[in-house]
């Protein structure tokens, strides 16, 4: 370092420089400052060590904490703060080693130099986002070695923080055989510049956990567009696939039974159930997936190519048309970013909501032999709420209006996961009817009478309506009108309703004129109890009776 700083030809280009420069040894003691160092006092402490300097607070703190992060092997460090004596009223402060011939740490040099308000206002929209999202964001070099990356990542690797990552890479934080599937990936689009896009990816963890992401990998490229390295976007879809695994267990388990049991009457059947709570199950990842999907990641890049390519230009983006865009557009992208997080929240819940559903079908599935059915006092109407959510996204979809007709207090003694079945299965078929109905103003209304005896659901469509040869038929085992039905969904629901001491009856004035489905329960329970199914029914109809 003592050659370099003496060579008259380099002393008086750092003599010159608007930028404040000085170095230290290993120990922290000043060894050079050029002539801009005057204004903050750094060139009158020569010989001491930079602790004791005698400059702004927040600087000599600053300093202080650059130091720190360069010893604990980080090549170069920087801090944005607001400094009384820099003509731009805030300043970029960098830290970086000296290495000698033989790579060994000789000392730190440190650059100051002033920076734009508009510069620190972008540096603090992106550091916010860093900070605050939730996805998981990364930039890495041609190693694959992290640059920077989001707070949220740091936490899902257990680091300290996102500034401990810096020049590591995955091999520290997943097992081997995952980081190498990365590293390849990765350096295959340096290699030919083409982006990977909504990307599944499973994540070994060294404690034995796995988690799931959907990710999409771009190229990251320089001034001069060369390739320098990558970075990217992952959505945490580990709760998704937890599901999806936790189905096909389900969809086992459930063949498994059925074959069994020599009852594909019941596996037909329960899957029936079940397809339907799945339906909306679907549409909730179809939605999570369509927001991962049109998250444009190019515009990013494009974004920091224009910053990098205009940096030296004075008052770029105050006065260039494309400059005054940016800081718009990082809160747009930002907001957006919150919103889609929100949503995707909302989707996993109710997927959630709705699995919890699919688990009980199938618990009750597989007590059928001993299990008794369990009555409660259940509201009726809490439970008509949980039947229309499973089906509100298919009615948007479809443009299907709902109209509630009933009060918060309505109750009934009845075993509440058969009538939620029942009325998700009615709230189906009326969608359907709707569907092949030919006008636009498509309607299901729910209504709800209550007398001392009984409580009445009616489900009434204005859809295609229902023949009246078809009408005395809509309850046997295996009669559908539907292309692609099976004619279980009401057997089963009638024969439910029948068990629990009520009845499930349908009306209609004909094709084109709408239909009504009633669905009538006990309000007491010795009604409920004095109606248990007795041993003549037939065994097919008790399984029946218990799982749907």
């Amino acid at each position: 370092m003592s050659d370099f700083t003496h060579n008259k030809f380099t002393s008086q280009i750092l003599s010159n420089l608007t930028q404040a420069i000085f170095y230290t040894d290993l120990s922290g003691k000043l060894t050079y400052a050029n002539r801009a160092c005057e204004r903050f006092r750094i060139s009158e402490c020569y010989g001491q060590d930079i602790d004791q300097l005698s400059v702004d607070a927040g600087l000599l703190k600053s300093l202080q904490q650059l130091r720190e992060l360069a010893q604990a092997e980080q090549q170069s460090v920087t801090s944005y703060l607001s400094l009384p004596e820099a003509a731009s009223q805030y300043c970029a402060v960098h830290c970086h080693r000296l290495l000698d011939e033989s790579d060994v740490v000789t000392g730190f040099a440190y650059v100051i130099e002033g920076v734009s308000p508009e510069q620190v206002r972008d540096r603090i929209l992106v550091t916010n986002l860093l900070e605050n999202c939730q996805d998981l964001i990364y930039f890495k070099d041609l190693d694959s070695k992290f640059l920077c990356c989001s707070q949220s990542l740091a936490d899902r690797f257990e680091a300290n923080s996102t500034e401990e990552m810096v020049g590591k890479c995955d091999f520290d934080y997943l097992n081997h055989d995952c980081s190498k599937g990365f590293y390849r990936d990765e350096q295959e689009i340096i290699r030919t510049g083409e982006p990977l896009i909504g990307q599944e990816e499973d994540e070994p963890h060294p404690d034995g956990t796995v988690t799931w992401v959907m990710t999409t990998k771009m190229p990251l490229r320089g001034l001069d567009g060369d390739i320098i390295g990558t970075f990217g976007i992952s959505k945490d879809i580990t709760q998704q696939k937890e599901f999806e695994i936790e189905l096909e267990k389900t969809n086992k388990q459930l063949v498994h039974a059925s074959r069994h049991a020599g009852m594909a009457e019941v596996a037909t059947n329960v899957l029936h159930n079940v397809g339907n709570v799945l339906n909306s199950v679907n549409t909730s990842f179809s939605q999570v997936q369509e927001i991962t999907s049109r998250t444009n990641l190019e515009n990013i890049d494009k974004l920091a190519d224009i910053i990098d390519e205009n940096a030296q230009t004075p008052n770029f983006l105050q006065e260039d048309p494309r400059g005054k865009q940016i800081s718009s557009y990082l809160k747009k992208f930002a907001s957006q970013m919150t919103k889609d997080r929100t949503t995707i929240e909302k989707e996993l819940t109710s997927t959630k909501r709705h699995l919890e559903h699919i688990k009980t079908i199938v618990a009750m599935q597989q007590q059928f032999a001993t299990s008794s059915q369990m009555f409660v006092e259940t509201n009726l109407c809490d439970l008509l709420e949980d039947a229309v959510s499973i089906s509100s996204s298919s009615l948007i979809r479809h443009n299907i209006s709902l109209v509630r007709e009933y009060s918060e207090d309505v109750s009934a003694w009845v075993d509440r996961h058969q009538v939620l079945q029942i009325l998700v299965n009615l709230i189906r078929n009326a969608k359907h009817a709707c569907q092949a109905a030919n006008h636009s103003d498509l309607q299901i209304r729910i209504s709800v009478n209550q007398s001392e005896e009984a409580t009445n659901i009616s489900i009434t469509d204005n859809g295609i309506g229902i023949a009246p040869e078809n009408l005395l038929n809509l309850f046997n085992h295996g009669f559908t009108t539907k292309e692609n039905g099976h004619g279980f969904g009401l057997h089963s629901g009638a024969n439910c309703a029948k068990s629990m001491g009520g009845s499930l009856v349908a009306s209609s004035e004909g094709l084109g004129h709408g239909a009504t489905f009633t669905l009538s329960l006990p309000v007491h329970q010795n009604e409920a109890s004095a109606n248990q199914p007795t041993d003549d029914i037939h065994p097919v109809d008790k399984v029946l009776q218990a799982i749907t």
